[in-house]
């Protein structure tokens, strides 16, 4: 009675070890069959961050990204930060707003531009009819395309 007990704890705690060492080989085996995704990214690319489209123009010494394309933007104020995150984890500085990118847009009120800022494309708010106030955290104003602010109900930005 004595040896059925010793036995069947014996049996009970080898079959505990088997299941689980069968476990931990299970997720070996997992981890090492499974793939890993990395985001390869490159100039040209774009990501969205903060609800604001940014263009990635430069990776190397220095990641530069430039606002692009926010035909859609639903907010009052633009608050374009100095720097931003990519999906791929890279940190860019901001450098440019392209051409075109907040134009006929009848939400914005407000621009706020970091001072990394140091050229604003052709049209950029063109159309942009309720912005009031743009705030440049910039030492040296950029530099502006062509009828940036042109039909905005601002009289000194039309």
């Amino acid at each position: 009675s004595f040896f059925r007990i010793v036995n069947l704890t014996l049996v009970l705690s080898n079959l505990f070890f088997c299941n689980n060492l069968i476990a931990l080989l299970l997720s070996i085996a997992v981890i090492l069959t499974s793939t890993v995704t990395v985001f390869a990214e490159s100039e040209g690319d774009t990501f969205t961050f903060d609800g604001i489209n940014y263009k990635i123009t430069s990776i190397g010494d220095t990641n530069t990204v430039e606002v692009s394309s926010n035909s859609s933007y639903s907010g009052n104020t633009v608050t374009i930060p100095e720097t931003v995150t990519s999906t791929g984890g890279t940190t860019y500085t901001v450098t440019s707003i392209t051409n075109g990118a907040f134009s006929d847009n009848s939400i914005i009120e407000t621009v706020i531009l970091p001072s990394s800022i140091t050229e604003i494309g052709d049209i950029a708010f063109m159309g942009s009819s309720k912005i009031q106030t743009i705030v440049c955290k910039a030492d040296n104003p950029p530099t502006l395309g062509d009828n940036v602010f042109s039909y905005s109900s601002h009289p000194y930005l039309s």
